[in-house]
């Protein structure tokens, strides 16, 4: 008789829970390891003989070690805290304030839905993401007063955090009037580094004002933009335009979505199409309709409104 102790089965059975033991150690074991790195660069970043480089460096390698800890939120949530001090510190000299800064993470709350793959960047980003994502025209804004100040790095960040947020391309050299806006905060926007903007223009997502040798040339001070649009004051460029080479479009006038503008639009013109060509033009017998293309003039009243077309048109 086979003693039932020794059996195949029960054998596979103590291997198997064996197997699921280690597993289990390992993961402690790694558990441990993240919050003991994690707690020592935490100690480490209140020494005043390390720089903010050095607490950068140790907190962001705590942090890449709890994030590698296997199926274990707690650790990722660590993870989260390590990133954000790492962040806070960039912009403080005093540790205490950056830790101030940090935000704690959510509470270790299973009735929480988390997915891998977007949980992680909620968890870093939620702060900023509560406040709002800023505008592609206010982070250029940002980027100019960064140039005048003589800080290039910074200004160039602009340029980056615009592409990381919006997608677009909006260099510090672009010319961009006041009351500008962007749609939907400027969505796939690409403008060329001499392009000229003026004030009160509207632009649409996945605009593009590109330069073009092969086409007409405008006249201009600066040789680097005669191959350039110019876009005037209070033009309304619809979603998808593409404004190429060095075209006018004049003021108060609307191009119409997807349109391709290779040459110039006379002022209070409607265009479209692809090519684009003047469909209408706008008077002031027929202004009143256009109105809500120019949001930057909406603090005129009715007859401020027409009355600037009609000296336009009489101009």
């Amino acid at each position: 008789m086979v003693n039932e102790s020794f059996s195949p089965t029960a054998i596979a059975k103590v291997i198997e829970e064996n197997s699921r033991l280690r597993s289990k150690i390992s993961a402690l074991e790694a558990q441990c390891y993240a919050f003991t790195t994690a707690l020592e660069a935490l100690t480490s970043t209140l020494s005043p003989n390390i720089n903010d480089d050095d607490r950068r460096r140790r907190l962001s390698n705590a942090a890449q070690i709890a994030e590698n800890t296997p199926e274990d939120r707690r650790a990722r949530l660590t993870a989260s805290l390590l990133r954000q001090l790492a962040t806070a510190c960039s912009s403080t000299d005093s540790v205490p304030v950056a830790i101030a800064h940090a935000s704690t993470p959510a509470t270790d709350d299973n009735t929480q839905p988390y997915d891998a793959a977007v949980s992680p960047w909620l968890e870093s980003f939620g702060g900023y993401l509560d406040r709002g994502i800023p505008s592609s025209y206010r982070i250029w804004q940002m980027g100019q007063r960064f140039q005048a100040a003589g800080n290039e790095q910074a200004a160039k960040r602009c340029v980056q955090l615009n592409y990381l947020l919006h997608n677009s391309s909006i260099p510090n050299t672009v010319a961009i009037g006041e009351n500008t806006s962007f749609g939907y905060g400027g969505i796939g926007v690409v403008l060329h580094a001499a392009a000229e903007i003026g004030k009160g223009v509207v632009i649409g997502v996945n605009t593009t004002l590109g330069g073009k040798t092969n086409t007409s040339s405008r006249s201009t001070d600066n040789p680097g933009s005669r191959y350039v649009p110019k876009i005037e004051d209070y033009v309304y460029l619809a979603t998808g335009c593409k404004i190429l080479g060095g075209v006018r479009v004049g003021t108060l006038s609307i191009i119409g979505a997807n349109s391709v503008v290779i040459n110039d639009i006379p002022p209070f013109s409607v265009a479209a199409g692809s090519p684009a060509v003047v469909r209408r033009q706008i008077t002031p017998e027929n202004c009143l309709q256009y109105r809500t293309h120019f949001p930057a003039l909406k603090h005129m009243t009715k007859q401020e409104y027409i009355d600037l077309f009609s000296r336009n048109s009489l101009g």
